[in-house]
């Protein structure tokens, strides 16, 4: 989160490493702050492993496929917001 915010122009943020990077992020703070804190929730209605391989199939399909190249700057800006929106609430769950 800190690197989009230091980096913060519209090419890095429609860029498909920022969305990858964001859901790997997203699934490394989740489990972090769930072993951490017993104050920690997940609030998808999603068992956490089905989120975990949607997670990955997303990033697998927007890494693979020229979909991510083709869909309008905006878009993508919107779909990385969304996918690092979770991070700073997950390390905040993870201190308790």
């Amino acid at each position: 989160m800190l690197l989009l915010c230091i980096l913060s122009g519209c090419a890095v943020l429609a860029s498909k490493e920022v969305a990858v990077g964001c859901q790997a992020g997203d699934m490394i703070t989740t489990v972090r702050a769930l072993r951490l804190s017993a104050t920690a929730y997940e609030t998808n209605p999603f068992p956490l492993p089905l989120l975990f391989a949607l997670k990955i199939a997303l990033a697998v399909y927007i890494w693979k496929s020229d979909w991510w190249d083709k869909a309008p700057e905006e878009g993508r800006i919107a779909v990385n917001i969304l996918a690092c929106s979770p991070i700073p609430g997950n390390l905040k769950a993870a201190k308790g």
